[in-house]
């Protein structure tokens, strides 16, 4: 999985061109990077981020009527973030417990509206 999530950002990075400036807002970044990090943990505790986290983000985003630029910018930041995530998880030494799928599963299923 961790192989894929590197594929994938590679591939966006080259279709990004470096100099582009991105379309999104700081608060938008921020509630990215924050989608990033929890799919990130949900990938690290052995669940489905890709299905409970990252598809739905990207659904409602488009709901939202995000434009395919601002879509594929949202593609970047949210791998970028979430692989800085899981490296600083796999450097420490603690393990997912139950405790954090628990939270972790808790927070995927709630309805809310992202920024």
């Amino acid at each position: 999985m961790r192989l894929y999530l590197f594929i994938v950002l590679s591939i966006f990075i080259v279709i990004v061109p470096a100099h582009a400036k991105s379309p999104l807002s700081d608060a938008e970044k921020e509630g990215i990077k924050e989608r990033g990090e929890i799919s990130a943990i949900a990938e690290w505790c052995g669940l489905d981020w890709l299905g409970r986290s990252f598809k739905p983000f990207m659904k409602r985003l488009r709901q939202k009527g995000f434009p395919e630029k601002k879509m594929t910018f949202v593609g970047v930041y949210h791998g970028r973030y979430m692989a800085r995530k899981i490296m600083d998880l796999e450097e420490g030494s603690r393990t997912c417990a139950q405790s954090d799928i628990d939270k972790i599963s808790e927070h995927l299923s709630k309805k809310k509206s992202d920024k």
